[in-house]
């Protein structure tokens, strides 16, 4: 075997061995803490972007229904004001 693949071995044995000895300080009850933790966080951060989209949303179709109503406002004005010319006359 070469000497870089020795190393890289050795190396990959090392970090493996120190990952387990990290995860092995941490109790099953403190990762399930963690983990907990983790998905709240994501929860709350994915309803936050989903109510603002929501919100942005509803209040674009509020003005556009707004302005369609200020429009038929204003036809029906003009159909009035035309009636009433036309019964003046």
């Amino acid at each position: 075997m070469n000497d870089y693949a020795q190393k890289g071995f050795s190396l990959m044995s090392y970090v493996t061995n120190a990952l387990a000895g990290v995860f092995g300080l941490i109790s099953l009850n403190v990762w399930i803490f963690i983990v907990s933790v983790f998905f709240s966080a994501l929860t709350y951060f994915c309803n936050h972007y989903y109510q603002k989209r929501r919100e942005r949303r509803d209040l674009e179709f509020k003005l556009k229904e707004d302005a369609r109503a200020a429009e038929l406002h204003a036809l029906d004005v003009k159909l009035k004001q035309a009636k009433l010319k036309q019964l003046g006359e």
